[in-house]
């Protein structure tokens, strides 16, 4: 009867010993898939990040407050110089435009830099995390080149650039 006892026990440690390393392998498979979905969660955030980036530098492309126009017809990606100064200027001193612009534009900094000829850096809009909390957000800056018009002055275009740096809580 002994022999047959023991054979027994050997069965039952093979089948929890399979079982062991089955649910091992599982265990492994898990924490790779997971790996893989996390990294795959990160891209794809990244990349709407990345887009919403780029919708929030073609918005303030088209803002009508600081557009070029003449007659009522409007020209693409042209901004005037007086309109970039007040508005920069208006948006900083009242707080009610400021908040009016925070829905649209939100932890950012918006800034149109006069390239050439060399000229002065228009801040339209500025809301970046304090400095220590700077290493908790994504910085993600979008440049388009734009003319600037100085309407007081006959043909006196410039080139500039519309630097869009969205903040972005890292997840």
């Amino acid at each position: 009867m002994k022999p047959l006892r023991k054979k027994s026990q050997m069965k039952t440690f093979e089948s929890v010993a399979v079982l062991i390393i089955f649910f091992i392998l599982i265990g492994l498979g898990l924490i790779f898939y997971t790996g893989v979905q996390k990294t795959s969660m990160k891209q794809i955030y990244t990349e709407r990040v990345e887009q919403e980036a780029v919708k929030m530098a073609m918005r303030v492309s088209y803002l009508p407050e600081i557009l070029c126009s003449r007659r009522k017809i409007v020209e693409d990606d042209c901004f005037d110089v007086y309109k970039l100064d007040s508005v920069s200027s208006w948006i900083s001193r009242d707080e009610k435009m400021f908040l009016y612009y925070q829905g649209d534009f939100k932890e950012s900094v918006i800034t149109i830099k006069q390239i050439f000829p060399y000229g002065r850096t228009f801040t339209i809009y500025s809301n970046q995390p304090e400095q220590e909390k700077m290493k908790d957000y994504y910085i993600i800056p979008t440049y388009i080149p734009v003319s600037l018009k100085n309407s007081s002055m006959k043909n006196e275009n410039s080139i500039g650039l519309l630097n869009v740096t969205m903040f972005v809580p890292k997840v």
